[in-house]
């Protein structure tokens, strides 16, 4: 058996990104930017429950916050390809986590609608660790739960600044922006 972790990040990597592309819909960069900083991320921090954080955006944009959790839902587009690749990995013998900052309520969503609970061997969201992405403490607790080392750890994200985290405690990061470079890349360190 393989003893090699692959992390992969959900939004972005495993799906469309969501709350970027949602939030330049109703307001400008520098608005959007500054919402996602409060409530999006305390939602990723746990300080806001997903449904608190669906509830906040309902009374920016006067929508029904289910409306907004729906809409949320659907830009959640799977990176169909990517999940197969993975598949391939599992069967050979690779260990595989989901790693996201979000709010829990609403990843778990998503983890439901894509079935990732049966892609990957744990999942593992901000809001319920406790931990972001740009803490090294995230890693090294995927890594402990695993019980691999550093080492024998890759990291997959679409944000570089997460990848130099990973990289801090001995992870090795892969900036993701398709599959099929991701696959290039992959195949060259196995």
């Amino acid at each position: 058996m393989n003893n090699k972790l692959i992390i992969f990040d959900c939004f972005g990597v495993l799906t469309s990104e969501v709350a970027p592309i949602w939030l330049r819909r109703y307001f400008d960069d520098y608005t959007a930017d500054r919402i996602h900083q409060s409530i999006i991320v305390d939602g990723d921090k746990g300080i806001l429950t997903a449904d608190q954080v669906f509830k906040e955006l309902s009374l920016i944009v006067d929508e029904p916050a289910e409306d907004i959790l729906n809409d949320w839902i659907d830009i959640a587009t799977l990176h169909e390809d990517l999940i197969e690749y993975i598949k391939v990995l599992r069967e050979k013998g690779f260990k595989t986590a989901f790693l996201s900052d979000s709010a829990y309520g609403y990843t778990k969503k998503i983890i439901d609608k894509y079935n990732f609970e049966d892609l990957f061997d744990s999942i593992f969201v901000s809001s319920e660790i406790g931990l972001l992405k740009s803490n090294p403490e995230t890693f090294k607790y995927v890594l402990d739960k695993f019980n691999i080392e550093p080492k024998n750890a890759i990291m997959v994200d679409d944000r570089k600044s997460n990848l130099d985290t990973a990289e801090k405690v001995g992870i090795r990061g892969i900036l993701y922006k398709d599959t099929q470079s991701f696959k290039e890349i992959i195949e060259t360190i196995l």
